[in-house]
């Protein structure tokens, strides 16, 4: 039997016949800056009693080491599921190295404001596969970004041979995720080019054969057009709606 303390560095990870995935909206607690809101509002009151001069190992923080004192990344960090995605990322990738350092690979849209991480195993990737893909300087408006992400688990030991196999996630050896974000904004401005947009996202999940669909849908979760847009229930919503169109012409 190996020792229970025993950490493989080739093959770290082994095979769950679940997948286990968290998925948060902000890139921090709040809408704010990391050195403003290091830790949950509920939690705010005890901010004046961290000790800056310490690292998270309670050791003291000389002035070769950099100071990081934000509990989000940590959170992360320690997190014990498959796959983390993010939506209004984009404070987290600044610091994309400390999930790295957790042995997660993180892979980010072209706006940096998308991401995946996921622990995968030797020869594994993330890697972009549909949505928009233009680079950091473009800044035109997008009434919904999104993006899918392709996860291929990489390869593993058997639990009790320890023979060379694939990693799977529930029987999978690789997942394909969706990530999106509806602009507050045009989607009760411009419902009809908002749902346009949603409608070719849902297309291509449809078309992927995506897995998992997760994002922030602001108003698009609960208007329908600008002219009447209070709705009874999240299946009449502008989001909903067009989901269930597109699935309906790809099935």
């Amino acid at each position: 039997m190996l020792d229970p303390t025993y950490n493989d560095e080739e093959y770290p990870y082994r095979s769950s016949p679940q997948l286990t995935m968290m998925f948060w909206n902000l890139g921090n607690w709040c809408r704010t800056r990391f050195d403003k809101c290091p830790v949950p509002a509920r939690f705010q009151r005890f901010v004046p009693h961290i000790n800056y001069n310490m690292d998270e190992d309670h050791n003291i923080i000389d002035k070769d080491k950099e100071q990081f004192n934000n509990y989000f990344i940590n959170v992360i960090k320690n997190f014990g599921g498959h796959l983390f995605m993010n939506c209004e990322a984009g404070s987290i990738y600044p610091h994309r190295a400390r999930l790295e350092e957790a042995k997660f690979k993180t892979c980010f849209n072209d706006y940096h404001h998308l991401v995946v991480a996921a622990r995968i195993g030797k020869e594994g990737y993330i890697k972009q596969i549909a949505g928009y893909c233009t680079d950091e300087n473009d800044t035109r408006v997008r009434q919904v970004s999104w993006a899918i992400f392709e996860v291929y688990w990489g390869k593993t030991k058997h639990r009790d041979t320890e023979e060379i196999e694939y990693l799977t996630r529930a029987r999978m050896r690789m997942t394909r995720v969706c990530v999106f974000h509806v602009g507050q904004k045009y989607a009760s401005e411009s419902s009809g080019i908002a749902g346009e947009c949603l409608a070719i996202m849902a297309f291509e999940c449809a078309r992927y054969q995506v897995d998992v669909i997760a994002g922030d849908g602001n108003k698009a979760c609960h208007f329908t057009t600008p002219k009447s847009p209070g709705v009874p229930t999240y299946e009449h919503s502008l989001l909903q709606y067009w989901i269930n169109k597109m699935m309906n012409v790809a099935t």
